[in-house]
């Protein structure tokens, strides 16, 4: 179930599944989707949303991993587009966007390793992204994020939303999922 609310974000229930969501999309319609998926600079991509992007679509691990742990160290507000899936009929793609914004992993010592400005600076690439994509294609491409939070991040969920809602404007929509398998 879909809750509709006045800004660009939907939030979606617990018993959807974004990747079957994504999938799905891909297979019965000529729409394209964007995954946002929060990446850290340490060459790691393990835990958390990332672990089940990685089993979905193995290969964005291997672009993230093919930049190397030297040049992610520094690449902290940079986004990576990896085309995940393909659908011949439609030619219409499962996109993903490696959001390079977490410093570090969790610890006691590391709080909150996911770094809002480099969050925005993501977003304002993806916002670049989406532009170029619907003026380059008939259809629109649709948004699908996990809903960031604490977990391995450290983040406040609202904080975040606000510069979603900020960053990527209507009449692009962003369904985030509560659960996102």
């Amino acid at each position: 179930m879909l809750t509709k609310n006045k800004d660009n974000i939907n939030i979606v229930s617990r018993k959807y599944d974004l990747f079957l969501d994504a999938k799905t999309t891909l297979k019965d319609s000529d729409k394209s989707v964007l995954i946002l998926n929060v990446c850290n600079n340490m060459n790691t991509f393990g835990a958390g949303f990332n672990k089940d992007i990685a089993k979905q679509f193995p290969l964005v691990k291997e672009n993230y991993h093919l930049i190397g742990p030297s040049k992610l160290k520094n690449l902290l507000g940079y986004t990576q587009f990896i085309k995940a899936d393909t659908n011949p009929t439609y030619k219409n793609n499962i996109v993903v966007a490696n959001l390079i914004c977490q410093s570090g992993i969790i610890s006691s010592t590391n709080p909150r390793p996911l770094n809002y400005s480099y969050f925005s600076n993501c977003l304002v690439k993806v916002n670049q992204y989406i532009t170029e994509y619907n003026k380059a294609n008939e259809t629109k491409i649709q948004v699908y994020s996990p809903k960031f939070n604490a977990g391995v991040l450290g983040a406040n969920w609202l904080f975040l939303k606000e510069l979603m809602i900020d960053t990527i404007k209507k009449p692009t929509y962003i369904q985030v999922y509560e659960s996102y398998s």
